[in-house]
């Protein structure tokens, strides 16, 4: 992930300002499209789904100066509009390797091949002919 850029208290303001005129109200619409926009990148899959709602409250913060006076609607769809080109962006972004599954129990496999022995010697030998054959064939 890139270098996480911080809002000023000058720039947390503004944006609190465009939300509502009301600070409380700002404040709870703040968090509601937080929230919001962090469901909507875990649904994609995003391991750091957070990060990328604050790197999208953060490009829509920076921008406020251009939007701001010329906006009109409802502002969580301006935040999705954004969202949805960090999330773009995220994709093009090189991907960790998937880590490789655990070690199998060796204590469960044993179990799982005493089972499987079991089983076998209760076959007649006709059909234990025909299993081994199957399974292990010789060539």
């Amino acid at each position: 992930m890139k270098k996480k850029w911080v809002l000023s208290q000058e720039q947390f303001d503004r944006l609190l300002n465009w939300l509502d005129k009301d600070r409380e109200k700002a404040g709870m619409k703040y968090e509601e499209i937080r929230q919001r926009l962090i469901k909507y990148f875990v649904a994609r899959g995003a391991a750091d789904a957070e990060d990328l709602a604050d790197e999208t409250i953060n490009r829509v913060t920076n921008r406020l100066e251009e939007i701001e006076k010329d906006f009109t609607g409802d502002r969580i769809r301006y935040f999705y509009g954004v969202a949805q080109m960090v999330w773009k962006e995220y994709l093009r972004r090189p991907q960790p390797p998937e880590p490789p599954p655990p070690p199998p129990d060796s204590s469960q496999s044993e179990q799982k091949h005493r089972c499987l022995e079991e089983c076998i010697q209760q076959l007649s030998a006709d059909d234990r002919e025909v299993v081994t054959q199957y399974y292990f064939p010789q060539e």
